[in-house]
């Protein structure tokens, strides 16, 4: 495939970024990046929490398709490039803005499963900051639960 004077990957009239894969395993699009960018941003200005779920999966899926050696098996390459956005950063970032939305909005089983896909998909030392936010934020759930359990104890008949 040919490339620009940049190493960017060129080809059907679209300029590829180097280091951000698609599906298919081609370099990711202006466009496709931009698209991304787009749904990141309103995760983390978004309060509503049916769109906060959705673009976090839409963000993960797109962290898995995007760097080939996160989450694809033990014997993979790193990305061959280490860009100042990372894909799987952003999802993460998404995932824990709508673990604590979900949080304050009244749905503890949500956040709670929000949390720990943070814990269980990113505890790859360089998204550690997010995976400590996420446990942060299932100590919280655990002694909300406890101190709810604590009044319901108190105030039954």
């Amino acid at each position: 495939m040919p490339t620009d004077h940049r190493g960017a990957h060129v080809g059907n009239g679209a300029r590829r970024l180097p280091g951000l894969y698609s599906d298919s395993g081609m370099a990711m699009t202006e466009d496709q990046f931009r698209a991304m960018w787009t749904i990141y941003a309103r995760c983390l200005n978004s309060s509503d929490l049916e769109v906060l779920r959705v673009d976090a999966d839409r963000l993960h899926h797109a962290a898995q398709a995007s760097a080939p050696g996160v989450e694809t098996g033990r014997f993979s390459a790193p990305p061959p490039l280490r860009l100042s956005v990372d894909p799987a950063a952003m999802s993460a970032a998404c995932a824990v803005h709508a673990g604590h939305m979900a949080m304050s909005q009244g749905h503890p089983s949500s956040a709670r499963q929000l949390f720990r896909s943070v814990v269980s998909v990113y505890s790859a030392s360089q998204y550690a900051y997010y995976a400590e936010q996420a446990r942060a934020g299932l100590l919280r759930l655990e002694s909300l639960t406890d101190s709810l359990a604590g009044l319901r104890l108190v105030s039954a008949p």
